[in-house]
């Protein structure tokens, strides 16, 4: 099954697309996660149908999904007599959505017609952060402006009830090579993340926004570029099952006998970072290239209450064509246990992916927190969980929703 790039998202994992019947008052939501047997490596997961205000005006393209958080699938729209960017906001559980605009005028409606804003929703739903395209932010005289939204009640979570009627601007100076994250377990906690164009070290900043007080503040300093053998840059359409040894993917990532040193001189290309389903490790990837323009990947998880980095991993990226120059997607594995990091690739027709690396999460578990890990190795791929004959409580906490039992 095949799907164009620009209507997709990529969140942990899964694949998440919207098409409209904007005159008909409907949108299709689709979730699709990795399936190696099928073709195009893709299944569909669900398929939900979400009602709302009918669109007098001719939507452009599809709709890009930006966001999804829990229940709500954010996605970006334009239409063909307005000049403002429009947005869905899909409660999947309700299947009802509706429609809010950018006040502001802040984001360019030609370009957001071919890339998605990057969006930022707290895990409790009541803040939303709007953030220019990355292609945008790369320019030498892009805007620092960073947008929040209005709600018809600030004290309430967004929802159907509680939509959104606009956007304002919010209290951030952005810039490239930044990125932003809710903690999961703290869910007004606003993490952010800053590197130097060297990728030699990293501003860490954490912020609660009901207090707005700063929490940590810190320089990580990101170490000596050490790299492994080289990767031969296959491409996958499925991630590794947890049944797979970790210890197998370290062994290729961190062989100290394969080992050289790569040239002083590198200049980071992009980044992103992923928060685990348990909260407790952060993901940063980085892409680097140094005056060869050889390509370098690194890894390194961090403890996300410390800030330290507790795993590093660099390895050198095999030069393909096919690669595209978005950042590289982090996933974790359904149990938590293991980490994935993908290439997006250059093609119009598929939402296709190179594997670049997988890594164990070190973490010492709970008796607990291994039964959850075996439970979840043993479903098939895309197995729904929320089927499972137990009782509520324990669905959450092998969903990892149930935050009093989250890191055991």
């Amino acid at each position: 099954m095949q799907m164009p790039r620009q209507t997709v998202a990529f969140v942990n994992g899964s694949l998440f697309s919207v098409s409209t019947q904007a005159d008909a008052g409907t949108v299709v939501v689709r979730e699709f996660f990795k399936d190696a047997s099928k073709p195009g490596g893709m299944s569909l997961r669900r398929e939900l149908t979400a009602n709302g205000s009918i669109i007098s005006d001719r939507v452009l393209a599809q709709p890009i999904v930006i966001c999804c958080q829990g229940n709500l699938v954010v996605a970006q729209f334009v239409i063909q007599h307005a000049q403002q960017v429009h947005f869905f906001v899909i409660d999947l559980a309700e299947r009802k959505y509706f429609i809010f605009h950018d006040t502001n005028r802040h984001f360019i409606r030609d370009c957001a017609i071919m890339e998605g804003v990057m969006c930022s929703l707290s895990p409790d739903h009541h803040l939303m952060i709007l953030r220019l395209p990355r292609s945008v932010m790369a320019r030498p005289h892009k805007s620092s402006l960073t947008l929040t939204v209005k709600k018809n009640d600030p004290s309430q979570p967004i929802s159907i009830i509680n939509q959104i009627t606009g956007t304002e601007r919010f209290r951030l100076q952005d810039r490239r090579f930044y990125m932003l994250a809710f903690d999961p377990r703290c869910p007004r906690r606003l993490v952010s993340l800053s590197l130097n164009e060297y990728c030699t070290k990293c501003l860490v900043m954490a912020r609660d926004q009901d207090s707005q007080t700063t929490i940590v503040q810190k320089v990580l300093p990101l170490g000596q570029l050490c790299v492994s053998r080289p990767i031969s840059g296959n491409i996958e359409n499925s991630e590794q099952s947890c049944e797979q040894s970790d210890g197998d993917s370290d062994a290729s990532s961190e062989s100290e006998d394969d080992s050289f040193d790569p040239p002083l001189a590198f200049h980071l290309i992009s980044c992103s970072m992923e928060y685990c389903r348990m909260g407790d490790i952060i993901a940063l990837c980085c892409c680097v290239v140094d005056s060869a323009e050889n390509y370098y990947l690194r890894l390194f998880l961090l403890d996300s209450d410390s800030f330290s980095c507790i795993r590093q991993i660099s390895q050198p990226i095999k030069k393909c064509e096919k690669l595209s120059e978005e950042p590289f997607q982090i996933s974790f594995s359904s149990c938590d246990s293991q980490v994935v990091v993908q290439a997006p690739l250059k093609c119009d027709a598929c939402a296709s992916h190179v594997t670049l690396c997988r890594a164990g999460v070190p973490r010492e578990l709970s008796l607990r927190g291994q039964c959850r890990v075996a439970v979840l190795r043993s479903l098939p791929p895309g197995g729904d969980i929320k089927s499972l004959p137990l009782p509520s409580a324990l669905i959450e906490f092998l969903l990892f929703t149930n935050h009093r039992y989250r890191n055991v």
